[in-house]
């Protein structure tokens, strides 16, 4: 009964990991909202890429996010530490769950970044979404907020709860690519 007991509680605590994305574009800028459960570490790192798939070339997307900020289950900030171009520390205290938020600056209108003015939005993967470091396989799910003249949206991932401006993603690397 004991060995049961445990087998249950063990199975009990694992949780299934998630990256749930808003990408706020209703004021012609890129906001991004990363929601995520955290293990019990007393730390998570985030990181985005410094490359993109089909492009070689270095892009040091880090370098255009903006605003990085961290909160807990209870809306408590949480503190942050950068670390080199694209990864972030953060200090997850007893939190179960983080909601991190910040801007990819996207001025630029070149296929190798982000892009968005006031007729449209470009949003390179890489160069707006940051992941659990060293976790590729976590599966995604990003919402698109977009502004009410802006009617379609096109991309390669699949529609989740049959509404075009929720996306999922199997893991970063389908996401990426």
């Amino acid at each position: 009964m004991k060995k049961l007991l445990f087998l249950v509680l063990i199975a009990g605590s694992l949780r299934a990991q998630e990256l749930k994305y808003t990408v706020d574009l209703r004021n012609y800028r890129i906001q991004v909202a990363l929601e995520t459960t955290v293990t019990e570490e007393p730390y998570q790192d985030l990181e985005i890429p410094a490359w993109s798939p089909g492009y070689c070339q270095i892009m040091d997307f880090g370098k255009q996010v903006r605003h990085f900020e961290a909160k807990g289950t209870q809306g408590d900030a949480l503190r942050t530490v950068k670390f080199g171009n694209n990864r972030w520390r953060v200090y997850t205290g007893k939190n179960s769950a983080i909601k991190v938020s910040y801007e990819v600056e996207a001025k630029r209108n070149f296929v190798g970044t982000a892009f968005i003015d006031s007729t449209r939005a470009f949003l390179k993967p890489a160069a707006v979404f940051l992941h659990l470091q060293g976790n590729l396989s976590t599966p995604a799910r990003v919402e698109i907020l977009a502004p009410k003249a802006w009617t379609r949206i096109a991309t390669g991932l699949d529609a989740a709860e049959n509404k075009e401006h929720i996306l999922r993603a199997p893991d970063m690397d389908a996401l990426y690519d």
